[in-house]
């Protein structure tokens, strides 16, 4: 229930952090119940990441190297994403589950966008049209383990005929559902350069003191 859980030394080297420095930083932000888009204290911030990397077993950056850690049973607690955990449990019949800590967790949303001197507008359009086909979009689940662009209400109608054959079952409809922890979850924001730049150099001096 709190992001504390990865300062814990009973789950030392059963646990690893997202070497991604701006997340690892914010989780640190949130744990310590600082702002984590516009940080008070990053003394603390970096304090908080040497101690912590102690107990990592290690740093990952590819999803799917982590959820192997998981299959695997390497890791028992760490920062992941909710498709990828979904992945872990029902492609590979791993016993794992997903929560937002009681201090929040981040949500974002995938978009797409076409530069404006893009090489192939035409295509990235058709391409973009294409994810966009409602039939496409809640093939994401099955396939990818993400949910798609549809509210909790409208799932159970989307994937009717999935659920009648058994394809999709009501326990993975409801892995996605988020209402119990609705209120603790925080839309991630752009953070400004300045910030960016301080976390980029905190992660960078975390590494080296590890």
């Amino acid at each position: 229930d709190s992001w504390g859980v990865l300062w814990d030394d009973e789950y030392a080297d059963e646990m690893f952090m997202w070497d991604r420095s701006y997340y690892a930083c914010q989780i640190a932000a949130l744990y310590l119940g600082q702002d984590p888009f516009n940080p008070s204290d990053y003394e603390e911030i970096e304090e908080a990441l040497i101690q912590q990397m102690d107990l990592n077993v290690n740093l990952w950056s590819d999803f799917n190297q982590a959820r192997q850690q998981y299959l695997n049973e390497d890791v028992v607690v760490g920062p992941f994403l909710d498709g990828q955990s979904f992945q872990a449990r029902f492609f590979d019949d791993a016993d794992v589950a997903f929560t937002v800590p009681e201090e929040g967790a981040f949500w974002v949303l995938n978009d797409f966008v076409i530069p404006e001197d893009a090489p192939h507008p035409n295509a990235a359009v058709a391409y973009t049209d294409f994810v966009a086909d409602p039939e496409v979009n809640k093939m994401m689940l099955p396939t990818m383990g993400y949910r798609g662009a549809y509210s909790d209400e409208m799932m159970e109608d989307v994937y009717a005929d999935e659920l009648e054959s058994g394809d999709i079952t009501h326990e993975m409809l409801d892995f996605h559902r988020w209402d119990e922890f609705e209120d603790r979850l925080i839309f991630e924001e752009p953070l400004d350069d300045d910030v960016l730049e301080r976390f980029d150099e905190i992660w960078g001096e975390v590494r080296v003191a590890a």
